[in-house]
């Protein structure tokens, strides 16, 4: 949904307000329709007598009203508004705004681009999560983070789907493929704002829980180990089950470097796996390896 990105005068008080393309504004109309400039001399006079913004807006807040929509490659970006007394804008000042609109459509449309490119290098192509190599760069930086509060803490949780072998061999991998993309959805539904989940590689896949300590940790990882559980997962009309075994470390106490917290948290998931698989299991519970074991 489209929002007021930058305001003057009396269109101030709805910066950042979403402007929803279902009501009835021209700015929605604009956003929605308007392939071209919108010039109006007599705003509450119109035909199509509507507000500017917003619906609540308030009665006479414009009297003339000159909208160019910012479109770049056949699709609407924004749009720029402009309101003004009666006869403040002429033709002059529509070819004006439509020449600004031209470039920065095109500047925007730049951005999205370069956005869209830094995040296909950053994502999983099946999954949408984030890929291995920005996990290492993301959970180097949340225990960076981290260290630098009094306190601080962070959970590590890894999980990996069980028999998904089993599933690929009997389904096939295009059924495989989608309990990957299914279980990225669930993570996505189920976890906080600022967690990062990730997918670590085959069926494996890593979260990172900023501030959660191993109460908090556990709690989260079973949330999600029971979630996929219930989860009603249907390919091609095949009712498939779908479970997980996962794994939790804690910063600091189970490892202070990232490959530390790592190691912990992937011994803890074999912890998992051998007890049964479709549980979850806690580091601190997990003895550490042999002195010389890898």
């Amino acid at each position: 949904m489209p929002w007021v990105e930058a305001a003057f005068g009396w269109p101030a008080e709805f910066l950042k307000r979403e402007v929803s393309l279902e009501e009835r504004t021209w700015a929605s109309w604009v956003l929605r329709s308007a392939e071209e400039a919108c010039l109006l001399d007599d705003v509450a006079g119109h035909e199509k007598a509507m507000p500017v913004l917003v619906l609540d807006e308030g009665a006479g807040r414009a009297e003339s009203l000159l909208a160019v929509p910012l479109r770049a490659r056949n699709r609407t970006l924004g749009a720029l508004v402009l309101t003004g007394a009666r006869g403040a804008f002429d033709a002059s000042s529509r070819r004006v705004l439509e020449i600004l609109a031209n470039q920065a459509a095109a500047t925007i449309q730049l951005i999205k681009d370069k956005e869209q490119q830094r995040q296909l290098a950053v994502r999983d192509g099946l999954t949408g999560l984030y890929n291995r190599r920005a996990f290492n760069e993301l959970l180097s930086a949340a225990i960076a983070n981290e260290d630098r509060r009094p306190g601080g803490s962070l959970g590590l949780v890894i999980l990996d789907l069980d028999h998904f072998k089993k599933l690929n061999d009997t389904y096939g991998h295009p059924a495989g493929d989608a309990a990957l993309r299914s279980l990225a959805r669930l993570l996505n539904q189920h976890l906080r704002k600022g967690d990062q989940a990730a997918r670590y590689g085959g069926e494996e896949f890593v979260v990172i829980l900023p501030g959660s300590d191993e109460e908090r940790s556990m709690g989260a990882a079973e949330r999600l180990r029971s979630a996929l559980e219930k989860h009603r997962f249907v390919f091609e009309g095949a009712r498939i089950p779908l479970s997980a075994s996962l794994g939790v470390a804690i910063w600091p106490a189970d490892g202070k470097e990232p490959e530390a917290l790592l190691s912990a948290s992937d011994r803890a998931l074999y912890a998992a796996k051998q007890a049964g698989r479709n549980r979850v299991v806690a580091a601190s519970t997990v003895p550490p390896p042999a002195t010389g074991a890898p």
